[in-house]
């Protein structure tokens, strides 16, 4: 074929290629929502979320989806894991606390024939209802990918009660200042904490590089104040040290001095 002539036709195929997609429907983005659920203190809530497709498209299945979830006020709903609607499998799930009101997840959902309607339920989102500062916590979904295309954020909100006065119940550790603090090589200071879930508990001792230093694994511990009793090692340099609780449910930071 001469030369003008295989520009031409190929000129001619790009031109058809690109009618074509523009021909093609354009498939838009699906959509995530969710509820608002209410619940007493104490007792589970179920958020439910939904993922509706364009044109009542089912879209596909199984379905996962991953993100970012922003607590508002972490004292009122404490995540814990997503259950499957009636008929559907829940194939795997992520749910991980990088701060009190921090969580990434993750989850893939299989779901039956007869609920891939658009918009019906896709998974709830299932913790505790807390008594903390507030009676309303906001969900804020963030960052969200259904089967690696993004979506638009979604909030909810989980609205909490409690029968008769407001309980003094807050479902994280707290950590006291040690004393004596500055602390002396060679001599206990001891740190008071408390939690209000039964939970395996660490401690944690960093210098300011980051560098772990030490580790005490207490173990199985009940609901209720504790003490942690450390002894700083003669050789110690002088100086602040972070040091950190770890819970089931939380940690907490508090800074210790070291003094000659």
């Amino acid at each position: 074929m001469h030369l003008s002539a295989m520009i031409h036709h190929r000129s001619v195929s790009g031109i058809a290629a690109a009618l074509l997609l523009l021909l093609l429907p354009v498939v838009a983005a699906a959509q995530l929502s969710a509820d608002t659920a209410r619940g007493l203190v104490g007792r589970t809530i179920s958020l439910p979320l939904y993922l509706e497709f364009p044109a009542g498209s089912p879209g596909p299945n199984p379905v996962t989806l991953h993100g970012r979830l922003r607590l508002g006020n972490a004292t009122v709903f404490y995540p814990q894991r997503f259950i499957a609607p009636a008929g559907d499998s829940l194939l795997g799930f992520m749910l991980h606390a990088e701060k009190d009101s921090i969580y990434t997840f993750s989850f893939t959902i299989d779901r039956a024939e007869e609920n891939r309607v658009s918009g019906d339920t896709l998974v709830y989102l299932a913790g505790e209802a807390l008594a903390g500062s507030d009676s309303v916590c906001i969900l804020y979904f963030e960052t969200l990918e259904a089967d690696s295309r993004p979506l638009d954020d979604a909030t909810g909100a989980v609205i909490t009660r409690s029968i008769g006065p407001p309980l003094p119940y807050v479902r994280f550790a707290t950590l006291e200042q040690n004393y004596p603090n500055p602390a002396t090589r060679g001599r206990p200071t001891i740190f008071a904490y408390r939690i209000d879930k039964r939970s395996d508990v660490r401690f944690h001792i960093y210098n300011l590089m980051g560098q772990e230093l030490f580790v005490a694994q207490l173990g199985d511990t009940d609901i209720g104040p504790h003490t942690f009793v450390f002894l700083p090692e003669p050789t110690m340099p002088s100086g602040a040290y972070l040091v950190r609780l770890v819970t089931n449910s939380g940690s907490a930071d508090k800074v210790m001095h070291i003094l000659q």
